[in-house]
């Protein structure tokens, strides 16, 4: 059954990445060299600030907020299968699926993969086990790691 916020996902998703993009844009457009085609390029080390940028954004709000600014804006938390808040590795393991899935086509693949999938997730949730609910819909306790019992 597909995850009835898919469409408050894909908004967020097209607002974080809108914003990634346009920083990533006015950047090159700042530091870049102007090339002989008329574009503007970075190399070597200028390519770290896009990608710091990427990481702060993206993958640390959503493992230290639950969420990406995007989500938190529509109301959305990204939590475990098992109910429980992300852990760092999961987190990257879900934001790497992301080149595959979103980066290039706007994230049409992901939307499609979500839209057809059982438990409405798309490729980066289904590696990470994770899923994305709605706050309002979220009546469980988030259990961090550390709090878990060994029993």
């Amino acid at each position: 059954m597909p995850n009835k916020s898919l469409g408050k996902r894909s908004l967020a998703t097209l607002l974080d990445y809108l914003v990634v993009y346009a920083f990533t844009y006015f950047y090159i457009l700042a530091f870049g060299e102007r090339a002989p085609n008329g574009t503007h390029v970075i190399h070597n080390s200028a390519l770290l600030i896009p990608t710091a940028f990427w990481f702060i954004f993206i993958v640390l709000t959503e493992q230290y907020l639950g969420g990406t600014v995007g989500h938190q804006l529509f109301g959305l938390r990204v939590i475990t299968a098992d109910k429980h808040s992300l852990w760092l590795g999961r987190t990257l393991a879900r934001r790497a699926c992301d080149a595959i899935e979103i980066s290039w086509c706007f994230g049409l693949i992901a939307y499609i993969i979500a839209q057809t999938s059982e438990k409405g997730q798309r490729l980066g949730d289904m590696v990470a086990r994770t899923t994305v609910v709605a706050k309002k819909d979220l009546n469980v306790t988030i259990q961090f790691e550390f709090e878990q019992t060994g029993a």
